[in-house]
């Protein structure tokens, strides 16, 4: 739990997590195929924003019911939602990062997704069509663990091939945040609304 949180947002934050453990409903009331309303769009606006708003100050902000906002809430994401929580780099020691481009036969595609996924380096894995089958994403201590890490993927995953590398210097934007040169914060650039 973040210490930072006052009493009362964690009491709401607790009720939101019991309202998270009911089943969606049988059948979305605002179905995707017909596009989403104003509505919609406000309350990813604003969770995009800042992903731990209540429901309570949701339903302010967008001068609806809090009821509105659950049955909203629950027809946009009928499926559990598992959170991410992402830090400025430099400050925890990891000012670096890269990308890797590999193959790996199909047949051990899924179980070497899996053993990347548990290395601590390792931010994003994405297995994808195309030239490359794997997209790696790694956070990094320096430039010189470009090829150190790269010579541990080899030893622990000897059918991996990294087909290419791309070393990010400076992120400027990470998951709708413009950053600074410390890779901290400084705004939010709004989710819009799917065409």
């Amino acid at each position: 739990m973040d210490p930072a949180l006052a009493h009362r947002e964690r009491a709401e934050l607790r009720c939101a997590r019991i309202d998270a453990a009911l089943p969606p409903p049988a059948q979305p009331e605002n179905d995707a195929a017909e596009g989403w309303d104003a509505l919609d769009a406000r309350l990813l606006e604003l969770l995009s924003a800042d992903g731990r708003m209540s429901m309570r100050k949701l339903a302010a902000a967008t001068d609806v019911g809090l009821t509105t906002v659950r049955r909203r809430l629950r027809s946009l994401f009928p499926s559990p939602l598992s959170l991410r929580c992402d830090l400025a780099r430099s400050p925890f020691g990891w000012p670096q990062s890269a990308v890797y481009f590999a193959s790996v036969p199909a047949q051990h595609l899924e179980e070497t997704s899996r053993v990347l996924s548990g290395f601590r380096e390792v931010r994003a894995c994405a297995i994808m069509a195309g030239p490359h089958d794997l997209v790696v994403d790694v956070w990094l201590r320096g430039l010189s663990d470009v090829h150190a890490f790269e010579a541990h993927l080899s030893r622990r995953l000897p059918r991996l091939t990294i087909d290419d590398r791309s070393l990010v210097l400076r992120t400027v934007k990470h998951m709708g945040r413009p950053l600074d040169e410390d890779g901290r914060s400084v705004g939010v650039v709004p989710l819009l609304q799917p065409c």
